[in-house]
């Protein structure tokens, strides 16, 4: 019997330290694994995260905006401090990186992005413990074609279920690579129930792919 592209070892897929990572943080070990790991919510490139409902010592992934970079001398020690403050309008989180003052070329005041780290409080401020981000880039979305503007801005961002080892976006790009390499599959759906639906006749890799690369905002099933 002949296995399902769906039952290929991560591993095969997309390297064994990657594999690892992800059978170690969130116990995905299979293509079929990832694929039913689903969002648990899509933001927009122009959508601010409410800083105020974000749940402490926690790991958390939010879209905001960068909103002051200031770099200092360490006291104690050799070396620079990179303060980056981010915010929502109706609060606000610093980010810290020790000698990384590069990060200061990127991490400019204006720029959005998903920042993800473990939340917690210092010196009476909210921060951003081991911050790391995935910056939008401004390039396709600058203007110059309209249109393409537009469909830039208006493209959800999938947010997914992750670690500290496993950011959002990182399972969003091994997703991508898993889909471009997956053959059309046989619709799991029986054609009966499609029919008696009014469902879209589709592959299980074309469904898989708008359910991730959605043009528009959409609620996976099961999702409250």
């Amino acid at each position: 019997m002949t296995s399902s592209p769906l039952d290929q070892p991560l591993a095969a897929v997309l390297g064994e330290r990657t594999a690892k990572a992800f059978a170690r943080g969130l116990g995905l070990e299979t293509v079929a694994d990832l694929l039913g790991h689903y969002p648990r919510r899509y933001a927009k490139r122009g959508e601010l995260t409410e800083l105020g409902a974000l749940p402490p010592d926690e790991n958390i992934t939010l879209v905001a905006e960068v909103l002051q970079v200031q770099e200092r001398s360490m006291r104690a020690r050799r070396g620079s401090l990179l303060e980056v403050l981010i915010g929502d309008g109706t609060g606000t989180i610093s980010l810290t990186f020790f000698n990384q003052s590069w990060r200061a070329k990127e991490l400019r005041p204006g720029v959005r992005g998903i920042f993800a780290g473990k939340l917690g409080e210092y010196r009476g401020a909210m921060q951003l413990a081991h911050p790391d981000y995935e910056l939008f880039d401004r390039d396709e979305g600058d203007g110059r074609d309209p249109e393409a503007a537009k469909r830039w801005a208006e493209q959800p961002i999938p947010i997914y279920p992750a670690t500290g080892t496993v950011a959002s976006w990182q399972l969003q790009r091994a997703i991508a690579v898993v889909l471009d390499g997956l053959p059309d599959l046989p619709d799991p759906i029986p054609a009966i129930v499609r029919e008696g639906a009014s469902c879209i006749r589709t592959t299980a890799r074309s469904s898989s792919s708008t359910g991730r690369r959605p043009s528009r905002t959409r609620t996976p099933p099961g999702t409250p």
